[in-house]
């Protein structure tokens, strides 16, 4: 009988197996896209992809129930993050001096 599950076909993990310290947080695009991140609470204002949380923890107030950020979940799973997305967030920071 095969037992996996849809979160591991599409890649996801459950809020609610986080380890302790990390928690969910996205903005009202990542609610409604299904990309919630992933923060750790000594990280220093940024998701484990390095995405700034400037805004109000949206994932947290709509219940969201799964994380979907692709680079989050590497870095969780302590797996490589994609190239493109290093070479976007390094873009990223130069464009904005941060």
């Amino acid at each position: 009988m095969n037992t996996t599950t849809v979160n591991e076909v599409l890649g996801r993990i459950n809020v609610s197996d986080l380890k302790t310290g990390y928690y969910v947080f996205g903005n009202k695009g990542n609610v409604w896209g299904n990309t919630a991140h992933i923060a750790k609470s000594d990280f220093s204002g940024r998701t484990l992809c390095g995405v700034p949380m400037l805004s109000s923890n949206w994932a947290r107030i709509e219940g969201v129930k799964t994380i979907g950020c692709p680079n989050c979940l590497a870095r969780y799973n302590n797996q490589p993050v994609s190239d493109d997305y290093i070479q976007q967030l390094a873009q990223h920071m130069v464009n904005t001096g941060k």
